[in-house]
């Protein structure tokens, strides 16, 4: 996002704040949210919901439609470099040897040269970061968000969400959802997958007699897909795939499993297995992991 943009989003965020979080009248002359700010976050009303077994309160925010992509956290990087911050820089540095080390896989080397820098990634989810990284960069939008604001009666910071503010996001609404479609399907009716997820099972494995090879295939379409364990990504998938829920989020099941401030990853990954990838699901965060993005919240408060 360039400064231009922070300077929309500081000042449509806030107008929308003093209509929305603390009930203000909207005035005459209130403008509807642009599409360059509707493409980036989605507004979430607080109330109360069940999670597991328990029953929780949360506050109203804004959460990123999308996961956090290589091209964000790189313009970060790049913006650092310019501030000459570089004990963030060192900090917030992308630990792209992950992608062979974390699989022992030879195969998986063109991803350490490439996804985090090649023009093609740039709309996937950036992964290999640590928390301190991802923390260092909501820092760094909210200084650049109440900078370009400075002169408001409000605000912003960008952190992010607690593992109760994820699911709630993700729930979309559906108490006790187990994933954020509201269903406990991985397909929708016409078969097609609706996440990123590791999708392999018994009745996905056939002897192949023209390769002489076990090999995975597709239930629906009966079509061998030669090792690929997902129908759909190699990998992790560009952070606008799939359908988006009733929040207007993007991939909060599966692609990558999203940090939160419990120092745990939500929603599972591209290598999680079907159960792995609901809503309540999390995976223990231990470092920097090809498997671990991240996206942001907003909360407003009154200077």
């Amino acid at each position: 996002m360039g400064k231009n943009t922070f300077h929309t989003l500081a000042a449509i965020f806030v107008l929308v704040a003093s209509t929305t979080f603390f009930g203000f009248k909207k005035s005459a002359d209130t403008f509807k949210l642009p599409k360059s700010v509707k493409k980036q976050f989605a507004f979430i009303a607080g109330g109360d919901t069940q999670i597991e077994e328990e029953k929780v309160q949360v506050g109203t925010f804004f959460i990123s439609k999308y996961e956090v992509s290589n091209a964000d956290y790189t313009a970060f990087l790049h913006s650092l470099i310019e501030q000459g911050d570089l004990k963030t820089y060192q900090l917030a540095q992308i630990d792209t040897a992950n992608w062979t080390s974390a699989f022992k896989n030879k195969h998986m080397a063109p991803f350490t040269k490439y996804y985090h820098s090649h023009e093609a990634y740039k709309n996937y989810p950036v992964v290999n970061i640590t928390r301190e990284g991802a923390e260092a960069y909501c820092k760094w939008l909210t200084a650049q968000l109440n900078e370009e604001n400075s002169s408001s009666a409000y605000s912003v910071e960008v952190r992010l969400p607690s593992r109760n503010e994820w699911i709630y996001a993700s729930s979309s609404g559906f108490d006790k959802a187990v994933y954020s479609w509201g269903g406990p399907y991985l397909r929708n009716s016409r078969g097609q997958l609706l996440c990123n997820y590791k999708y392999v099972g018994d009745e996905n494995i056939f002897y192949n007699d023209n390769t002489d090879n076990y090999e995975v295939t597709d239930p629906y379409t009966h079509i061998g897909v030669a090792g690929r364990l997902n129908n759909s990504a190699d990998v992790t998938a560009p952070v606008n795939a799939y359908p988006a829920t009733n929040f207007g989020l993007y991939n909060m099941n599966g692609n990558v499993a999203e940090l939160v401030t419990e120092g745990v990853a939500c929603g599972g990954s591209w290598k999680s297995t079907g159960f792995d990838v609901r809503n309540v699901s999390t995976m223990n965060y231990e470092g920097a992991s090809c498997q671990i993005g991240f996206r942001p919240i907003l909360a407003f408060s009154k200077k």
